[in-house]
């Protein structure tokens, strides 16, 4: 992780076109070199789309402008606006979730320019500190206090709705390749019932597919185009996949997306999302009962045409988990 000095800090982190992660440490701090190597195992993945830097706090203006009072303190900025910062010690986990917000916040200028406003606000305040005394100082400090655990707080309150964001993409994916499936096992399929019955599945599908599409739109401003890289993977190989064998397949796949769809309407906070998901578990629900109708009625029966076909299963099991 390079070494930032006082000089470089406007051009590397304030005018930087990638968000940038910026660690305050110090030489002799043995706690700082264990989150040396923490954040350079971490700069390893995100090093394409993160910014990493580490300030040492000796001789360095930028402590005293961030308030740095512990190390190591991390400091995460996006278009040269600081968006939170950690005081604590945090794991790899925590300091990749905050990366993952960074990442996913380009498309919410609400959130960001509150962040924005709040810092100004903290910025205004501390100026105004050193001509201040008394009970005017004090409350001063308890309204940049509170504008600290306010700013710390934001991306932790957003997280739920910033994750929904890859998940909506992976299940755009996966109604996809169910949509495909459905649809050869509608062409493939002798009797007429099951031909119906699995046409109307995939119009399901298609339409789910456009409903996630279109919410996602919402959230990031930008269209979607399904991951094929996705479905030439070695999951799918010819066999000679039975039809019983594709009904139970389809059974387990509507159980897999009723379970991801009933988890993500319990963790979205956002109605619209809560709304989605819900509507999308109930029909799920539908899917998995008129499936088990059918292999009902198609028990010790074969209406699939003498052809081979792929084996979607291990596809679907990635992407539904």
């Amino acid at each position: 992780m390079e070494i930032l000095k006082d000089k470089e800090f406007e051009k590397k982190v304030l005018l930087a076109k990638k968000p940038v992660l910026l660690e305050f440490s110090s030489p002799g701090c043995i706690v700082c070199k264990l989150m040396k190597d923490r954040i350079t195992k971490i700069e390893r993945v995100y090093s394409d789309r993160v910014d990493f830097y580490r300030v040492e706090i000796e001789g360095s203006d930028l402590t005293a402008k961030y308030q740095v009072k512990t190390i190591p303190t991390i400091l995460y900025f996006k278009e040269g606006v600081l968006v939170s910062r950690e005081d604590t010690f945090p794991n790899e986990g925590e300091i990749e979730e905050r990366l993952a917000i960074l990442l996913h916040e380009r498309k919410n200028p609400r959130y960001f320019n509150l962040v924005k406003e709040m810092n100004e606000l903290r910025t205004k305040f501390l100026n105004q500190l050193d001509q201040k005394i008394g009970h005017e100082k004090k409350v001063l400090r308890d309204y940049i206090g509170q504008i600290d655990k306010f700013i710390e707080t934001l991306p932790k309150a957003k997280m739920s709705i910033f994750s929904v964001i890859p998940e909506i993409k992976d299940a755009i994916d996966a109604e996809y390749i169910v949509r495909k499936f459905y649809a050869h096992i509608s062409k493939s399929a002798k009797n007429g019932r099951v031909r119906v019955t699995f046409a109307k599945f995939a119009a399901e599908s298609r339409r789910h597919q456009e409903m996630l599409s279109k919410r996602l739109k919402e959230l990031t401003g930008e269209s979607y185009q399904v991951d094929m890289s996705k479905f030439s993977s070695t999951g799918l190989v010819p066999s000679s996949f039975s039809f019983m064998g594709m009904i139970e397949t389809a059974i387990n796949t509507e159980e897999r997306a009723y379970e991801f769809y009933q988890r993500m309407q319990k963790v979205a906070d956002d109605d619209k999302d809560k709304n989605l998901f819900g509507l999308l578990v109930r029909e799920e629900r539908g899917h998995r009962r008129l499936l088990a109708r059918e292999l009902r009625f198609l028990k010790d029966k074969e209406f699939l045409k003498p052809k081979g076909t792929e084996d979607f299963f291990g596809i679907f099991r990635k992407l539904w988990q």
